[in-house]
């Protein structure tokens, strides 16, 4: 599909979920003059990009779908990758959407150009592209962060990046380090324990784990799901309304959570025999305060003959693998790094500029990250960010999050059609009152309880996650307000 200069009205960026999302209403509503830009060769965004082994969903199948397009037929509660990136193509071929992608498509710079009041978009390899509405959807997970251990380019083993996996690299046999324990390391541990000779785990900070409630769904259910979709739907209500219970306790009330950080420490008892191993693997930071795992299998995988959890940290790579700071050295075949993303260093940021050329970045840099509703920017006119600043959740499915920013984005490209005007961004003061007001409730949140995670910048504010009932955040996105917004 070919793009002229000024010839398409809104230009996505991504077409992972959020953006074939973001497609997808826009075509229910009747605006069809768009176009998906996507850098990879197919859609998918996460989906397409993980497939490491034991790859899976840590939120129910039936919340992690769009509402308005329900799958009858998960295999499982929890869907596995495969899964996932099936319903996403059948999600774009549903709706129309793989004539509105164009493929092998990177931007690498957009620039807000104040006379001609369009987005100028500089594509890798072909020419710019002009838009009047911007929608970023490229998402907090799409860029790994690969730790800058000193000597790594002197280990001659095989080395990637849980989100880069390499199938080519043969595991069997080998002695294999996995480093992080994250949400990607508890799934890839158990998956390939048993395949290699070696696995040495490293972990810096212990996680809160609770067992994974999975079980495969019977004829019978994907019958009920298919043929009575207000039983899935009613289920589907059942998951969310069960999660947003958590909220007060995350938010207001943290000391509530010593329940739920029992249970996970009575998961973490029964699985783990051996009280060296067990106190090792407890953390000392309230439940909530880093993400919250599921897995059933990750422990007694950590429990297995070939398998050794190194708390002692990496000073330095060698040709041959590592040197811990206690001096020991470790022979490894392959590393593999489930170190995490660049969340608050996103460098999607670096390369959206506004009429001044000021650089997301260096705002944010400067001003902390903050967006009106985790969805526009003041000073950045028609552009409009998917799962921005303030939008993160600990305890429900993120489509939920972005089907209410769907209905801010369309409301106000729309509203800017209807008042026959050419640009709407956020009052600069509103965006500072409401980001004040955010941080002040965060204060009283389990994220600001003691430890550090991805969920904080280097202030010690937090500007992921929202401070409250998802409901809220939908109430409070469902149409524009016009007088938060500069319309000209």
């Amino acid at each position: 599909m070919e793009v002229r200069q000024m010839d398409t009205e809104i230009a996505i960026v991504g077409a992972g979920l959020a953006g074939l999302g973001m497609g997808a209403i826009l075509m229910k509503k009747g605006i069809k003059n768009f176009v998906i830009l996507e850098k990879a060769e197919a859609p998918g965004g996460t989906w397409r990009d993980n497939t490491y082994p034991g790859c899976q969903c840590d939120v129910p199948s039936h919340m992690y779908s769009f509402s308005f397009y329900p799958n009858p037929n998960w295999s499982r509660a929890f869907a596995l990758q495969a899964e996932i990136y099936n319903y996403i193509e059948d999600f774009t071929q549903h709706f129309k959407l793989r004539e509105k992608i164009k493929y092998n498509t990177e931007v690498t710079r957009a620039l807000w150009d104040k006379r001609l009041r369009c987005w100028k978009l500089e594509i890798k390899n072909s020419n710019e592209l002009r838009v009047k509405f911007l929608i970023s959807a490229i998402g907090p997970l799409s860029y790994p962060q690969v730790p800058d251990f000193a000597g790594l380019e002197s280990f001659k083993g095989a080395t990637m990046h849980s989100a880069t996996w390499d199938a080519s690299v043969n595991l069997e046999g080998k002695s294999v380090a996995v480093i992080g324990t994250g949400a990607s390391s508890i799934q890839i541990v158990p998956s390939i324990a048993d395949k290699v000779a070696k696995l040495y785990v490293f972990q810096r900070t212990p996680a809160w784990i609770l067992p994974r409630a999975d079980r495969k769904y019977t004829a019978i259910d994907k019958l009920l799901f298919k043929y009575l979709p207000g039983y899935q739907r009613l289920v589907r209500w059942m998951m969310y309304f069960s999660r947003e219970a958590l909220v007060p306790s995350l938010t207001k009330h943290p000391e509530r959570l010593k329940l739920l950080e029992f249970l996970a420490w009575q998961h973490l008892k029964a699985r783990i025999k051996d009280p060296v191993l067990r106190e090792k693997l407890k953390p000392t930071f309230t439940i909530g305060c880093k993400r919250i795992l599921l897995s059933n299998e990750y422990y007694p995988a950590l429990t297995k003959p070939n398998v050794t959890l190194v708390t002692d940290p990496i000073s330095h790579f060698y040709s041959e693998g590592v040197e811990l700071k206690d001096g020991q050295k470790i022979n490894l075949d392959a590393v593999i790094f489930a170190t995490g993303f660049k969340v608050t260093d996103h460098p999607g940021f670096a390369q959206i500029f506004n009429a001044q050329g000021l650089s997301l970045a260096e705002i944010w840099g400067k001003e902390g990250m903050s967006a009106y509703y985790g969805t526009m920017i003041p000073k950045f006119p028609n552009l409009f960010t998917i799962l921005g600043p303030n939008t993160g959740l600990g305890h429900n499915s993120m489509i939920f999050m972005m089907e209410a920013q769907y209905n801010l984005i369309t409301d106000v490209i729309k509203t800017v059609s209807r008042l026959e005007k050419s640009t709407a961004e956020p009052d600069e003061s509103v965006v500072k009152l409401h980001n004040q007001e955010l941080q002040k409730r965060l204060r009283r949140s389990v994220w600001v309880s003691g430890c550090a995670s991805w969920y904080l910048d280097q202030k010690g504010n937090v500007p992921t996650m929202w401070p409250g009932f998802t409901w809220e955040f939908w109430f409070k996105t469902r149409r524009v307000n016009l007088r938060d917004l500069v319309i000209s």
